[in-house]
């Protein structure tokens, strides 16, 4: 299968309308009309936005108060392309994996020629510098050394890829909010700059009542999209070290441990309320996608939610 046959797949794909992307709607119109297709995610209360483009052509517009990821997915072209972060030129060779770290704020160059398939992940800046102080002490001046040439990580690919496939999907705050974490993370081991110990951290553990509070709180709570900040602050700890210290209480993670408490309603209303349908449960119990949830109660329970109904 050739590029440009995965080009023309990609585009048939990638329907979105990009007037109502904010990103896009921010664009001088000469750089808008390099765009051949997207699929895009946003969400007000949320630090990023996330989208799959195809594009003619590398693209600067106005400067902006964000940090961008850029994973390559595919480049028709046989040449590399030549950027400018800020920190002196390199070459990125269009070669799918290949990402690159940039500053919104900083005046950049990109030459070459596609078209290019990428997902681009843009982090409010405040919400990155801030998780890089919090959770590794850093600061933003330890992020240039990620501007001076591209980067090659298999793992932190597939999560930026799992990134984009949960955001395709309705809800899911929790699981998002940590996977920006996780991208966030590699990308700080990139710069060479060390973390912080265990014992730096502020808060080594989470109050046994708060816990408790944050249980209840989930448990009153399955039919809305929780997502990490809310439930940190009843914590009383901070987002960055929220996942890490339930997870060492609890043993599972928040979007693990609330996907169960999920999964153990619904087989409670299946039993008891049936007059309730299966989707009306699942939309009770949390899951905006019935797929989703036809799939998690089966890899929970083993069997579907209708033949779990027809055994109680």
């Amino acid at each position: 299968m050739s590029d440009s046959d995965d080009l023309l797949r990609a585009k048939q794909k990638l329907s979105m309308n990009l007037d109502q992307w904010a990103r896009f709607r921010q664009m001088p119109g000469r750089v808008q009309d390099l765009f051949i297709a997207a699929d895009y995610f946003q969400h007000p209360d949320s630090p990023f936005d996330i989208a799959e483009i195809l594009i003619d052509e590398p693209a600067v517009w106005q400067k902006t108060d964000q940090y961008y990821i850029s994973l390559l997915l595919n480049g028709q072209q046989a040449r590399p392309m030549e950027l400018q972060l800020g920190e002196g030129r390199f070459h990125r060779a269009n070669q799918p994996g290949s990402m690159i770290f940039s500053d919104g704020m900083r005046d950049k160059i990109f030459l070459g020629r596609g078209p290019y398939q990428v997902i681009s992940l843009a982090i409010d800046r405040r919400h990155l510098n801030s998780r890089i102080s919090e959770l590794y002490g850093g600061t933003p001046d330890d992020l240039t050394a990620l501007m001076t040439s591209p980067h090659f990580d298999a793992v932190c690919e597939q999560h930026i890829k799992g990134l984009m496939a949960i955001c395709r999907r309705p809800g899911n705050l929790l699981a998002k909010d940590d996977l920006l974490d996780t991208i966030i993370g590699r990308f700080w081991a990139k710069t060479g700059r060390a973390a912080k110990r265990d014992g730096d951290a502020q808060v080594k553990s989470i109050r046994t009542a708060a816990l408790e509070d944050v249980l209840d709180y989930m448990k009153l709570n399955l039919g809305r999209d929780l997502g990490r900040d809310e439930l940190a602050r009843i914590a009383q700890v901070s987002p960055g070290h929220f996942s890490r210290l339930f997870s060492a209480k609890i043993g599972q993670s928040p979007t693990r441990h609330l996907l169960t408490l999920r999964l153990e309603r619904a087989q409670e209303l299946l039993k008891q309320e049936i007059h309730l349908s299966v989707i009306e449960i699942s939309r009770i119990c949390g899951f905006s996608d019935q797929a989703n949830f036809y799939h998690a109660f089966r890899h929970h329970v083993g069997c579907s939610p209708a033949k779990f109904r027809e055994s109680r």
